[in-house]
């Protein structure tokens, strides 16, 4: 077998192994802003909640975000992000406020997460990865908007 067929062949498997699971939800995401009365630095943590097994990787990804408050990364990654147990990571994600506003912060949360094999199996814990989006509004300026 080359490398090209034994990957291929992986691949398959690695699919059809997902695909079995494909309408379960792997995780839950929740993404929160805090308020600010004037411009300034919004601060904004994402967390992600394996539902089963163990959540080995995880990063996010900006997707949209209001004009007035523009993220100062477009991706944050897993060493920026803080463990809660081997189910949970809060990553966060700060904005500039340049004006008061209200708009939507978009975000894709991607995450690899394992399952251990069954008691009596001899196979190695099952890795899925998948992506959820998340939104959150924000708001700068008492009642910015409203």
């Amino acid at each position: 077998m080359t490398w090209k067929t034994g990957f291929v062949a992986m691949s398959l498997a690695l699919f059809a192994a997902g695909a079995a699971r494909a309408d379960e939800p792997l995780a839950n995401v929740e993404l929160v802003c805090a308020q600010l009365d004037a411009p300034g630095r919004v601060v904004c943590e994402l967390g992600i909640d394996a539902i089963a097994g163990r959540l080995a990787w995880a990063d996010l990804l900006v997707r949209r975000s209001p004009d007035f408050a523009k993220p100062l990364r477009s991706r944050v990654g897993p060493r920026q992000g803080k463990r809660e147990g081997d189910r949970r990571v809060v990553l966060p994600l700060a904005l500039v406020a340049k004006d008061i506003g209200r708009g939507k912060l978009v975000v894709d949360a991607r995450f690899v997460i394992c399952v251990p094999p069954d008691i009596d199996a001899d196979e190695d814990e099952r890795c899925s990865s998948g992506v959820l989006a998340a939104a959150a509004e924000v708001v700068v300026g008492a009642g910015a908007g409203e």
